[in-house]
């Protein structure tokens, strides 16, 4: 683990989402699928640094994105829907959340974390998706 205020380590991390379409869009295609990619720093912020909550730690990511989406039903510049076409697409964006963990001994911590990835398509509204994820890391 790093000191507190400095970046910890460069994560590398991957997700799969299957979406429910709204009414008006999703009654007629497929369900849709997004993958993100993202590659970011983890910053651990330097709070209950006391002997009262020592096994308790806050931490702050943030970096880049890359999403492949299919079957997504976008919005264009004018709010018009655009019906996918059954190819992939991809968009470049940026990720930024932070967490919690809680160390259980010697090389192991349960996390708390949340997230909000924001892509942008040139010709399309930017999508977002906020994961929460609750986990355990390993050392």
């Amino acid at each position: 683990m790093g000191r507190p205020g400095q970046p910890d380590r460069l994560r590398l991390t991957g997700q799969l989402a299957r979406p429910d379409e709204t009414q008006e869009t999703g009654a007629v295609r497929a369900r849709p699928t997004i993958w993100n990619a993202t590659a970011d720093l983890k910053l651990r912020i330097p709070y209950f640094r006391s002997g009262r909550f020592p096994n308790l730690g806050f931490y702050a990511v943030g970096g880049a994105a890359m999403t492949w989406m299919k079957d997504v039903v976008l919005e264009d510049e004018n709010k018009n829907f655009v019906f996918p076409d059954g190819s992939t697409r991809d968009a470049f964006g940026w990720n930024a959340g932070g967490g919690a963990t809680f160390q259980l001994g010697h090389k192991r911590e349960v996390f708390v974390e949340v997230r909000a990835i924001n892509w942008m398509k040139s010709g399309f509204e930017n999508g977002h998706q906020v994961p929460a994820i609750i986990g355990m890391n390993w050392y």
